[in-house]
């Protein structure tokens, strides 16, 4: 999902995040996740080809940022 948003720090800014529909139940909504698109479309190329179901969503999303996944699109982050 992508929103526009304001912060008053940083003013405007475009934001993405995650939702993931299930059959049952309502959709998991991880909002306000990041700025760059690439970072959203890498974690959804992941849940996709992992089939990675809701129960285990939010713990792969955390996984996600703490491993080096994310040090491919800031390798600044890496000491």
């Amino acid at each position: 999902m992508k929103k526009a948003l304001k912060n008053e720090e940083i003013g405007h800014y475009i934001s993405y995040g995650v939702v993931m529909q299930q059959d049952k139940g309502e959709d998991i909504c991880l909002h306000d996740v990041t700025s760059n698109q690439a970072i959203i479309n890498h974690f959804i190329e992941l849940l996709n080809h992992y089939q990675v179901s809701a129960a285990h969503f939010e713990d792969v999303f955390a996984d996600f940022l703490c491993t080096g996944e994310i040090l491919r699109f800031y390798p600044e982050l890496a000491y």
